[in-house]
């Protein structure tokens, strides 16, 4: 019998986190006859409210196996994830929020093509969501990310998504790095169907802008493929070759185009020091399983 995993990291969800795994029992429950099981893994990344006792909860129910993983602190929901991929066992792995804005009805739906020989189903998002400020983040992101040459990424980015034991696999041998580890998920697929939906509107779990600038940095730096020595020497290029390396008697003589230059060398250099520090963090620490 073929089983799904289906992985949900958790941050301060427990308000709703009862209501979505009510929502994913009822979705896969039917499923369990046509040669399928499922186990639901949910990851609590370092929560403050009840999340940990919803989860210890719900693992002491009978209709559908839960297990439960507590990390020692907070690491952000793609390392989460991380943590969920690496401990999955299923033929299949399925990652989807916590929060309701990710519906469990479409569950089946993924299921299905993943039956019918999809190795990779993304649940593709038919707008950007949220205001004007993220409407322009997502835009910028996804498309260098397609520039860079990822594959199988939805116009506007898929959060939920399942993929086959196979790819699953191939990514872990490959490492997970820094960044957006769904898309990295993704660029080992290779037989990826996309089934539109529509993202619900909660409000974002701490997705603050220095959080949304972290994420755009380590993504599009891992994406690059490029080793971070080899970064930071291409981040020296663009200001050097404005500068042309003259010297200057006053401040005053440099000019707007050279000022610049400086501005954005200063800019790549951050971002390739960011991006060195979280390949440098130490690896999430479980402090329980349930």
């Amino acid at each position: 019998m073929s089983e799904v995993t289906v992985i949900i990291p958790c941050f301060n969800n427990a308000a709703q986190l009862p209501v979505t795994l009510s929502g994913v029992k009822a979705a896969l429950a039917p499923r369990h006859d046509g040669g399928l099981c499922f186990e639901v893994l949910l990851v609590d990344d370092g929560s403050t409210d009840g999340t940990w006792n919803c989860i210890r909860d719900a693992t002491g129910s009978s209709d559908m196996r839960v297990r439960g993983i507590r990390l020692a602190k907070n690491v952000g929901a793609y390392r989460a994830v991380v943590v969920g991929l690496l401990e999955a066992d299923g033929d299949a792995v399925i990652v989807m929020a916590a929060d309701g804005d990710d519906p469990p009805a479409l569950l089946p739906r993924l299921v299905t093509e993943w039956r019918s020989g999809a190795n990779l189903v993304l649940a593709a998002r038919n707008a950007a969501g949220g205001g004007l400020l993220n409407r322009i983040f997502s835009g910028l992101y996804y498309r260098l990310l397609r520039l860079l040459g990822v594959k199988n990424l939805p116009r506007f980015g898929s959060d939920f998504l399942l993929a086959d034991r196979r790819v699953l696999e191939r990514a872990r041998e490959a490492g997970f790095r820094p960044g957006n580890t769904l898309i990295q998920l993704c660029q080992h697929g290779n037989a990826a169907v996309q089934v539109p939906y529509e993202k619900g509107k909660r409000a974002g779990g701490g997705w603050n802008l220095m959080k949304r600038a972290d994420l755009f940095i380590l993504s599009i730096m891992t994406a690059t493929g490029l080793p971070w020595q080899l970064l930071l020497l291409l981040s020296v290029i663009p200001s050097a070759i404005v500068w042309r390396l003259r010297p200057y008697e006053h401040l005053v003589e440099i000019t707007e185009v050279e000022a610049a230059s400086i501005l954005l060398f200063a800019v790549l250099v951050f971002s390739v020091l960011r991006y060195l520090r979280a390949i440098m963090a130490s690896p999430p620490v479980v402090s329980e399983h349930c």
